[in-house]
């Protein structure tokens, strides 16, 4: 089974992991930009997804602000927490990111541009499964 969740979905995981698992109130912030990634020959443009954990939390008995970065595996790591603790099996997490590309100008003037964007994940699950003997 296929199930993509959504930019506002992803926010909201991230949110609810860092406040049940961690106890760290505070919000998630997702930039979107076009940078180049790779080394050596394979160095492209490509899209780049910077996901921030900002909040507070008590250290040593005074509240203190932190920034957490979370990484594409983070990212895999906390989608696959919840999705388990449903009782789901995950297969395979991808990350839906790229480059648009979009034509402008008009004449001599005309190029393509590109845009980054960042739509979510898909994930690929199997379905609950039941033990022999167990009810609903």
């Amino acid at each position: 089974m296929n199930v993509k969740l959504n930019k506002e979905k992803v926010r909201n995981l991230i949110n609810q992991y860092y406040r049940e698992v961690y106890e760290i109130e505070g919000k998630t912030i997702i930039n979107v930009y076009k940078d180049y990634v790779g080394y050596g020959m394979d160095e492209h443009k490509d899209c780049v997804v910077n996901i921030i954990y900002k909040g507070k939390t008590k250290i040593l008995g005074e509240e203190t602000p932190i920034s957490i970065d979370i990484s594409d595996n983070d990212l895999k790591t906390i989608i696959k927490y919840y999705l388990e603790q449903d009782d789901y099996s995950v297969t395979n997490i991808t990350i839906d990111k790229g480059l648009d590309y979009k034509t402008e100008g008009y004449g001599l003037g005309e190029h393509t541009e590109s845009y980054p964007y960042f739509r979510g994940v898909e994930i690929n699950i199997y379905g609950k499964e039941k033990k022999i003997g167990e009810r609903k």
